[in-house]
């Protein structure tokens, strides 16, 4: 990642992240580990874009360990996870989530981010809360925006109310429950300046 944190606490705010280039954790890494009595991660008003995990996961953040993490207010476009020629990564085009970390998303927009599994989020244990945010495709793409990955952790998810563009359901994978969602048909722009309008 560019920013690498171990066993910190760390605050991430008002801050571009912009066409990084990186094996793994195109923007941010954060891990906890078990021997470690620290481990946060704290980002607001943040923009995650044009990031590249190329062989790796996590195209713009990367959060392992018994990590907590709270992420609000941020936006991640157009960022990327690449799998290798030998199935290795392409996991959490925007975010991966993997270990036992408790994770929480709030009002937040995630567009046009690509990976081998998801266009979103990849959660390989942990848990994850994410409310009130906007999750869009690129056009045709039918990738699931949280794809819930097996692992020997367990992986707890509340997907409800989150905004999931013109899908005809949350668009999660097959494995994974949403009870409220909301839909219509949505498009969006990108002006020069990097600023994003969803309309719908």
């Amino acid at each position: 990642g560019i920013v690498y944190f171990r066993g910190v606490e760390a605050t991430v705010v008002n801050t571009v992240f912009k066409n990084n280039r990186v094996k793994h954790a195109g923007s941010i890494y954060i891990s906890k580990p078990t021997s470690s009595a620290d481990g946060s991660l704290y980002v607001d008003n943040c923009t995650f874009e044009g990031n590249l995990a190329t062989i790796g996961d996590g195209g713009a953040v990367y959060i392992v360990g018994s990590t907590e993490a709270n992420i609000t207010n941020s936006v991640f476009i157009n960022n990327s996870a690449v799998k290798s020629q030998n199935n290795v990564g392409g996991r959490g085009s925007a975010v991966y989530i993997g270990g036992t970390p408790n994770v929480n998303i709030g009002s937040s927009i995630f567009v046009n981010n690509t990976g081998a599994y998801d266009s979103a989020i990849y959660v390989y244990g942990g848990k994850l809360t994410l409310a009130n945010s906007v999750l869009l495709n690129k056009a045709y793409d039918s990738t699931p925006a949280i794809f819930k990955g097996t692992s020997v952790y367990n992986n707890a998810l509340n997907l409800n109310d989150n905004f999931w563009g013109d899908n005809t359901k949350a668009n999660v994978d097959a494995g994974i429950d949403v009870d409220r969602w909301v839909i219509l048909d949505a498009s969006y722009t990108e002006a020069e300046n990097g600023e994003l309008t969803i309309t719908a």
